[in-house]
């Protein structure tokens, strides 16, 4: 993550900006739509203030921000503003599209950065007359599919393990053999994203279902395109955030974050601690990232890239799970760390993670940061420490149908204090959000 001092900056999300590079015509793997779940994602965007560096930079979010939410950050010290596409939302959800959608107000001099580029994005700037730095979407679509990061894995000599599979017959085989060999198998569509397009597969009769589904969907003419890899043992997941400049190509590691996975979906990140980076230094890790960097900058693309990584029993590298070309819940997590550090707030641990939870209709936000600061846990500037709520909107988005009823909501967190002290308020803030079905009954 690079920004030019000189400019103000206006950054905008989908943080499912997969679904947008996905071909229509591909088999995809079976899915129960979750409408609350995407809304909540959409609420996501407000995390971007996070990169804001001053007054005059823009977070622009599908519905607005909270203002006591918003309030509170200032008061921290985190120094933004926010603009909404509130009159362009979808009812009943936070999406908006924003190709053909002015805001008033925004700086012609302004640069604007987004979690990912999308063709929408690159309308808008035009129409808003703001200059968006971007590679050309093409380039970006050929990136961050899982079948190139697959590919160029095998041309530097890894991901042997990893199969791409281009038909029915292939799925089978490939299948088979891993479910027989390897006790089981996971299935990655070319585009799924965090917990969502792949598929873990332990048994013979799920297998058979999930070909059933692969069938009939290559009966009305779909494309098979999966990643199939074995079903590992994983140690450590872990992500590498790098900046590809772009005039030179020089590629600038951001950091190394620790990641926290729940069933194959990203849960948080934490701070890689020297042990592992000794690790990677020893394995030629970083050697392997360089080479990668190159190559996505030889294709055309330049700025934010995430690396997924992972060590597997017993103790081996896969330093290429897949690539993002885009920017990364870790660079957010690395972005606070910097801002935490230069208000003087630094920790010896930083850990970012959500909970999902139950909320009630009637829940505000009041009662929210009320609650964390009775449990002694909420982050305050005199204390220099404890736990800093990130999102207000993803937690409240589905409340706003008014049916009276509690909902499913999400709050982000960031925890800071030292080592034992963030697992503390892990348990804490995760048993405090279980009360937030109580409404504004006393917790």
């Amino acid at each position: 993550m690079k920004t030019n001092k000189q400019r103000h900056m206006i950054y905008a999300a989908k943080f499912d900006s997969e679904r947008y590079w996905q071909p229509e015509n591909v088999v995809t793997l079976p899915a129960i739509r979750n409408r609350n779940l995407e809304n909540i994602v959409c609420a996501m965007d407000e995390l971007l203030f996070a990169l804001c560096r001053g007054e005059e930079d823009v977070v622009l979010t599908g519905i607005p921000m909270n203002t006591v939410h918003q309030k509170y950050l200032h008061e921290l010290g985190f120094r933004f503003d926010n603009q909404s596409f509130e009159q362009e939302i979808e009812a009943k959800t936070c999406e908006y599209h924003a190709e053909n959608q002015k805001i008033e107000g925004l700086s012609k001099d302004a640069c604007f950065e987004t979690y990912a580029v999308l063709p929408e994005y690159i309308s808008f700037a035009k129409n808003n007359q703001i200059t968006y730095p971007c590679p050309a979407i093409n380039v970006v679509k050929k990136v961050n599919s899982k079948i190139y990061s697959t590919k160029l894995a095998k041309k530097l000599g890894f991901s042997e393990y990893a199969e791409i599979v281009t038909s029915e017959e292939e799925f089978m085989a490939a299948g088979k053999r891993l479910l027989n060999t390897k006790g089981g198998l996971i299935v990655k569509e070319e585009y799924g994203v965090s917990g969502k397009g792949n598929l873990k597969i332990t048994e013979e009769k799920t297998f058979q279902t999930i070909l059933r589904n692969i069938s009939s969907q290559c009966k009305k003419g779909k494309e098979v395109r999966f990643i199939l890899e074995p079903a590992f043992q994983v140690k450590t997941d872990f992500s590498v955030q790098y900046f590809i400049d772009p005039e030179t190509g020089k590629a600038e590691c951001l950091s190394v974050q620790q990641i926290i996975n729940q069933e194959r979906a990203y849960h948080g990140s934490v701070t890689a601690d020297k042990e592992l980076l000794q690790y990677l230094e020893g394995q030629g890790y970083f050697s392997v990232m360089e080479r990668v960097m190159d190559a996505l900058y030889k294709e055309g693309y330049f700025g934010d890239v995430c690396v997924d990584s992972m060590i597997i029993e017993p103790d081996v590298l896969v330093p290429i799970v897949e690539i993002n070309a885009r920017k990364s819940m870790s660079l957010i997590k690395k972005s606070l760390e910097e801002s935490l550090e230069q208000m003087g707030f630094a920790n010896e641990e930083v850990c970012t993670f959500y909970v999902d939870t139950i909320v009630s209709c009637d829940l505000t936000m009041e009662d929210v940061l009320e609650r964390m600061n009775s449990a002694g846990i909420l982050f305050k500037k005199e204390l220099k420490k404890g736990i800093i709520p990130l999102t207000s909107n993803t937690l409240f988005v589905n409340t706003r149908n008014k049916t009276g009823k509690n909902q499913k909501g999400r709050m982000y967190f960031l925890l800071t204090g030292t080592r034992e002290e963030v697992a503390v308020y892990r348990e804490k803030v995760t048993k405090l959000c279980e009360t937030f079905g109580e409404g504004k009954n006393e917790a």
